[in-house]
Order: C-alpha cells, then structure tokens, then sequence
C-alpha cells in the first residue's frame, strides 16, 4: 500500500459504515489525524465509537498521520471533543463502561462486546 495514494474521504466512510453493520459490537475508531476535530462528527454518524488521537495543548505532542493538526490551539482536546458529542447528542462512556467491556470480552476468552 506505500505505493498507493490516501483513499478518497467517501470511501473511508463507507468502510466505517460498513464495518458498523457487519460488527455491531466492535470498537471502530474515528481518528483526529486525519482531519482533526472537523473530521469527527462524519466519523461517528458512519459508526464509529471510539475516538483516537485525542491530544492536550501545548504539550509538546504530535499527532500520527499529520503532527500539526489541531494540536497546539486545543481543538484535539478532551474538551474540544466533548463538544462534538454534545452537538450530536452522543454520551461519551465512562471508564467503568470501559472496564465492564473489558471484563466481558476477557470473560468470553475474544475480543468482543
């Protein structure tokens, strides 16, 4: 794949949306590196459910795919997100959330919900 260019922004939707109805129960990721905190809401409405690349301010960090979007002006933050959820009117999960999911999935010996 090195040789071949990024994938057309339509056909990354798809494959989310996809991915969704063929995995109802999986974690399917809505990066930040792609196009930043502008990039998110398309992201879930296709069916993702978990957000990466979420990055503090100022912290001197970089992103994966492109190290200087969003990051020093906060748009990559929790807060900034936490934005784009409510605008949704998506409710992020809580950490016991999280660690239930965990324990189900180790529980069933597979990675799944």
């Amino acid at each position: 794949m090195a040789d071949r260019g990024p994938s057309p922004y339509l056909d990354e939707l798809i494959t989310i949306a996809v991915m969704r109805l063929v995995h109802p129960t999986k974690l399917i990721p809505a990066t930040l590196d792609v196009e930043g905190i502008a990039g998110l809401a398309p992201r879930l409405d296709a069916g993702a459910n978990v957000i990466t690349s979420i990055i503090p301010p100022l912290k001197g960090l970089a992103g994966v795919a492109q190290h200087e979007l969003d990051i020093d002006d906060g748009s990559r933050s929790m807060e900034n997100v936490e934005c784009v959820l409510d605008k949704l009117g998506v409710q992020k999960a809580s950490r016991a959330d999280y660690a239930e999911l965990l324990t189900r999935w180790k529980g069933r010996g597979t990675p799944e919900a």
